[in-house]
């Protein structure tokens, strides 16, 4: 095979790749985008990250609740997403959850031009590292608003800090380690007007962070609805 048929093979492949990422970020929001949505896994199970084949090491499970399931295979190094579907499960359209992230290594957007509505195309060198403190750089970026928190939270017997904000259309603001591209955007680049939930925890050497967008008129009730969720994550093997 000559060298031009292999780069668009490559290109193809990384197009996908691109386009799960965006639908396992800001679930909520990101599916309006299209594309194929990836397959659901455990619904309604019990769903260990051992079974999957992924990049998120660390080990845990969830006993998901009715109309829950995780998805993964598609989305950027060291995630993968809850969704919350519908009937038929298959309709990508109903589906909303968080993405479950490990942040080890993750770089934000520089902030000077984070929060814009102008069409971009992925950039890392618009990206610096981690910050020292993620909620104190989130919720400096022009037209955020602080809905809740910072304030002290609980998951599988671990102590963490929650955050409420909401955010004007914006850039993605995570690149995460080892990826290609940034962490959501869609088609143009540009994540909708949300109400968003981050949870960060300490899990051994590791940061996690759990990150739920949505439409800010559902964010309410769909956030009442993923507390049982993170309930019932447990840590460990």
């Amino acid at each position: 095979m000559n060298e031009q048929p292999q780069r668009v093979i490559v290109r193809a492949i990384m197009i996908v790749a691109f386009v799960l990422a965006a639908v396992a970020a800001n679930s909520a929001l990101a599916f309006e985008n299209g594309g194929p949505a990836p397959t659901p896994l455990a619904c309604g199970a019990t769903f260990k990250t051992s079974t999957i084949r992924t990049s998120f090491s660390l080990p845990l499970s969830i006993a998901l609740p009715p109309h829950w399931c995780a998805i993964a295979g598609g989305g950027a190094p060291g995630t993968f997403g809850l969704i919350h579907v519908g009937t038929p499960v298959s309709d990508d359209s109903q589906w909303w959850g968080p993405d479950v992230m490990l942040v080890d290594g993750a770089r934000v957007h520089r902030p000077s031009d984070a929060v814009s509505s102008k069409p971009a195309a992925a950039d890392s060198t618009q990206f610096v590292p981690w910050p020292a403190d993620f909620f104190r750089y989130l919720t400096a970026l022009p037209g955020v608003k602080v809905l809740a928190g910072p304030k002290p939270t609980t998951v599988g017997g671990l102590h963490g800090t929650q955050i409420s904000v909401a955010t004007p259309p914006m850039h993605p603001l995570l690149w995460m380690k080892n990826d290609f591209t940034w962490f959501g955007g869609g088609a143009t680049g540009v994540d909708a007007t949300a109400k968003r939930q981050y949870i960060l925890l300490t899990v051994g050497h590791n940061k996690l962070l759990l990150s739920f967008g949505d439409k800010p008129a559902a964010f309410a009730a769909h956030r009442a609805l993923l507390q049982p969720v993170y309930k019932a994550i447990k840590f460990g093997s």
